[in-house]
């Protein structure tokens, strides 16, 4: 029963509508990730910015968002060097399409980029696509492939890229 690496992280995101079309949003979004698969014992971020609601029909949508925002990264040790600490200003930019494919299954791709301002520091992109499918009507089965991939991490230790498939049994009530 002795854990060795982990992963979890949490992202809250507020829209405030704007315009009579109710296409257009003000945003601000909150992210933090604790990751000791990678090179950084954590990452934050903070945003707010501009969105739109791009493109909606029955089955399929859009939405994009763009806006300025600062993060906070804490390397992770290794051996005799110390962790170190960043903050920097950033570049967010997050897209998201969903797709019902037929009424019991669901396609998503979500994308995030975290881009420094300044050069040599990091930058932060995510990916995310999945596939839910209702099995009853309130259980469903959720396949997921999330691709990460810093810019700046110690190559002789960790890589750029990291990437995660997953199963999850969602129930709704």
């Amino acid at each position: 029963f002795e854990t060795t690496d982990n992963k979890w992280d949490i992202q809250a995101q507020t829209n405030y509508t704007i315009g009579e079309e109710g296409k257009n949003y003000l945003y601000g979004n909150l992210a933090y990730e604790q990751d000791k698969f990678s090179g950084f014992e954590s990452q934050s971020s903070f945003s707010a910015g501009w969105g739109r609601h791009w493109y909606e029909t029955e089955t399929s949508s859009f939405f994009a968002d763009i806006g300025p925002g600062v993060k906070y990264d804490v390397t992770r040790a290794i051996g005799i060097i110390p962790s170190e600490s960043s903050t920097n200003l950033i570049i967010q930019a997050q897209a998201l399409y969903t797709r019902q494919l037929n009424e019991h299954v669901e396609f998503k791709q979500y994308f995030v980029a975290r881009q420094a301002t300044e050069s040599g520091e990091n930058s932060a992109y995510k990916s995310e696509t999945s596939v839910t499918a209702q099995l009853i009507d309130s259980l469903q089965l959720k396949f997921a492939l999330r691709i990460d991939y810093d810019t700046e991490v110690d190559e002789t230790k960790f890589e750029k890229t990291n990437t995660e498939t997953s199963m999850t049994l969602i129930y709704n009530f």
